[in-house]
């Protein structure tokens, strides 16, 4: 709980930048957090700031280790299921048959290609990528020629019916 009359304390973020610093000074100070601290003082990069906390530090130099600055920072990891190379073995089963359904499609992926995607990545994919849409097509009967009379004969019966009981009797 804040007390009376105290201002709040401000949460600054660090940039993927000076994340990384602060995972180098805690290797070139011993490991340190003191010292990490006087370094981040010092260095322009944390100009008007103040120095992380120790926990903060941990956490720096734990990412910095494993090499996930990226995600540390803030941002996303990086896509692997609707990778560009996934997308066009993607685009060339839907070119070789374009009525496959996405399951069938995700099937194809694994088995042809070793390619695990989720029925949300293909869909996905498909659609903000690709820009292609999946929709189902209503099959309609032959039209023929020789039905033409017919046809027209039961059109006129549902568009005019009391003409057409009449021209009947």
């Amino acid at each position: 709980m804040q007390a009376l009359g105290s201002a709040p304390v401000p949460i600054y973020r660090l940039t993927k930048q000076q994340r990384a610093h602060v995972g180098a000074f805690y290797l070139q100070h011993g490991r340190s957090i003191v010292r990490v601290q006087d370094a981040c003082r010092d260095d322009p990069i944390f100009a008007g700031r103040p120095p992380p906390t120790r926990t903060t530090i941990l956490r720096c130099f734990d990412k910095f280790e494993r090499g996930d600055l990226a995600h540390a920072a803030g941002g996303h990891p990086p896509r692997t299921a609707r990778s560009d190379k996934n997308i066009i073995l993607l685009y060339g089963l839907v070119r070789e048959k374009d009525d496959q359904s996405i399951s069938t499609l995700q099937d194809r992926l694994r088995i042809e290609f070793d390619v695990h995607m989720s029925h949300d990545s293909i869909w996905k994919a498909l659609h903000d990528d690709l820009k292609l849409y999946a929709f189902k097509y209503q099959s309609a009967h032959e039209l023929r020629l020789e039905d033409l009379d017919e046809r027209y004969d039961y059109a006129l019966k549902v568009e005019f019916p009391a003409q057409s009981a009449v021209e009947e009797n």
